[in-house]
């Protein structure tokens, strides 16, 4: 491998031409890892907004009547959005015959014959929360992958359809009670203490973006006592206190949802508040409005980088080789073939631009997270549910609440995955390298190079 070592020679002899390489392929890959952040960055908050009922109508109550004095009342698009008590909820789909199918998220505190978590500070003894819904993938959680299945299966829809009483526990709360899939667990209403439910498990979830929050005052209210389970349990109150999220319905004919809408209100079904409908691809459209701008902006300005440098590479490569005509004459007058010479200049080429690489991929390992929670905070500012003017909730989730949640997800993985896809358009313009330092040296010709010597 005669080529290979004059090239690690060339590399370390050649200082200034190794330097300038180094800069020029440590600027043109950080720049294109940057690009492949954004894009990862984006697409994490685009798979946030995705829901599986696009078709459907959800529902949206105008709650701010019921803000507290100088809280802003709000609707986060993120998630949960709090539609009322689910008695007067659960009028809508019992008065309208011709709503073909709906859905909802409702929850409840009940009794756990198991022990619960209990945070610090938590103000009582140990409650579950229930989150009741048709099948884990509606949730965003479980969809865009923050919820993850530990043990076990998801639940799906037949568990609605056939009743069953089933449901999925955190790992932790399994952990904590020994509990596998095919254990059982009673729980029981607050208000109704004789009545108990009991629940076989199917699956341990676990939870890779719970958060400690020091806001929590209460044991329901944390993730690890959350116990998923088919959304017929609590819509046949068997407990009491059920509140309802995210209630959308798909009607027979959507020629009729204003007139679904009217009732919805002369009624007072939605707990007496304004309310209306709107499809559920709208909202999320909004969301994702201002990523798409910037995704459109990085892709433009990717193409740009490795177009200029592909063309720079080129240049910058063949210069190196006229400037050493002198030297490669000597190389060919001792006997080394053109193939060889070229793959010495190559070699030579591929130190440099390894040593380039690294230096971008420590500069991103180093600045990728607070780069990409920038990044994220600026996508979610932007593209949140209130900028088509919804208010339907009692608080309203901050773009901080979006980058604590972004940050649960960010590890090394995620940025080393940013470094191997903006790698990915390096080797397209080393190519161009490779491809001048082969053209430069093969269009030399030996004779011409003699004669010119020989006139000097």
């Amino acid at each position: 491998m005669l080529w290979m070592k004059n090239g690690w020679r060339n590399f370390l002899r050649k200082q200034n031409t190794s330097v300038s390489f180094i800069g020029f392929t440590a600027v043109v890959s950080a720049s294109l890892m940057i690009c492949a952040l954004v894009f990862a960055v984006c697409n994490y908050y685009k798979a946030r907004n995705e829901n599986p009922y696009s078709d459907y109508y959800r529902l949206l109550v105008d709650r701010s009547s019921l803000a507290a004095p100088g809280q802003q009342a709000g609707y986060s698009s993120e998630d949960r959005m709090y539609c009322g008590f689910y008695p007067s909820i659960r009028r809508i789909h019992e008065y309208f015959y011709d709503i073909v199918d709906y859905t909802a998220e409702l929850t409840a505190i009940v009794y756990c014959d198991a022990e619960p978590f209990v945070p610090p500070g938590a103000e009582d003894s140990g409650n579950v929360s229930l989150y009741a819904l048709t099948d884990c993938m509606e949730l965003m959680g479980f969809a865009r992958g923050e919820l993850t299945l530990a043990e076990g299966r998801f639940l799906i829809q037949s568990d609605r359809r056939e009743q069953r009483h089933v449901c999925m526990v955190h790992e932790q709360f399994a952990l904590m009670n020994g509990l596998k899939p095919g254990s059982t667990l009673k729980v029981r209403s607050k208000k109704k203490a004789q009545e108990e439910t009991e629940l076989r498990i199917v699956g341990i979830y676990r939870d890779s973006a719970s958060l400690l929050d020091s806001s929590v005052t209460a044991s329901y209210q944390s993730p690890v006592n959350r116990i998923y389970v088919p959304l017929f349990l609590l819509e046949r109150q068997e407990f009491t206190g059920v509140a309802a999220y995210n209630y959308q319905i798909l009607p027979n004919d959507r020629a009729r949802i204003p007139e679904i809408e009217r009732f919805i209100n002369e009624y007072g079904m939605a707990e007496g508040n304004p309310a209306r409908l709107i499809p559920v691809s709208e909202i999320f459209e909004a969301n994702n409005r201002s990523v798409r701008a910037l995704l459109r902006g990085f892709e433009m300005v990717r193409t740009l980088v490795t177009g200029v440098a592909f063309a720079l590479m080129f240049g910058f490569v063949f210069s190196v080789v006229r400037s050493r005509r002198r030297e490669i004459g000597i190389c060919f007058a001792l006997g080394e073939s053109k193939r060889s010479v070229a793959l010495s200049l190559s070699a030579e080429l591929c130190f440099s631009a390894l040593v380039g690489l690294a230096v971008s991929s420590v500069f991103l390992l180093l600045a990728g997270f607070p780069l990409a929670e920038r990044i994220y905070t600026l996508a979610s500012a932007g593209g949140t549910a209130e900028s088509i003017r919804n208010t339907t909730s009692d608080y309203l989730y901050l773009a901080g609440t979006e980058t604590e949640t972004f940050r649960s997800f960010l590890n090394s993985g995620f940025l080393v995955k940013c470094i191997g896809k903006g790698i990915l358009p390096v080797l397209l313009v080393l190519v161009s390298g490779f491809c001048a330092a082969v053209y430069g040296v093969f269009r030399i010709d030996v004779m011409r190079l003699l004669s010119e010597q020989e006139d000097r």
